[in-house]
């Protein structure tokens, strides 16, 4: 699956990020149900909290914690409202990194 975006983010910020599937969906379709999947698996773990958007044709992502120099691959999965219902998958890879302190 190849890779929509890559991001950077501390493990102490939570980071929100919209996804827009307007370009991949039929006129009429929205979005029905999400999910995602997080790798690796760390203690403490990067979380996601994800609701769709207004018209249902995107996903509002925040994402925070995780492992400092870590990198993270974020899979985001929808099913819409089409028949029969399509399934589409996403990836984004988000990079933990240390914030500086001076």
């Amino acid at each position: 699956m190849a890779i929509l975006a890559t991001y950077q983010q501390s493990s102490s910020e939570i980071k929100t990020y919209t996804i827009d599937y307007s370009q991949w969906l039929e006129t009429g379709e929205v979005i029905d149900t999400h999910s995602s999947a997080i790798t690796p698996a760390t203690t403490p773990a990067m979380t996601a909290s994800i609701a769709k958007n207004n018209d249902a044709d995107g996903l509002v992502v925040s994402l925070g914690g995780g492992v400092n120099d870590t990198i993270y691959s974020v899979v985001l999965q929808i099913t819409t409202t089409a028949s029969p219902a399509q399934v589409k998958e996403i990836c984004l890879e988000i990079e933990c990194l240390a914030v500086c302190e001076q």
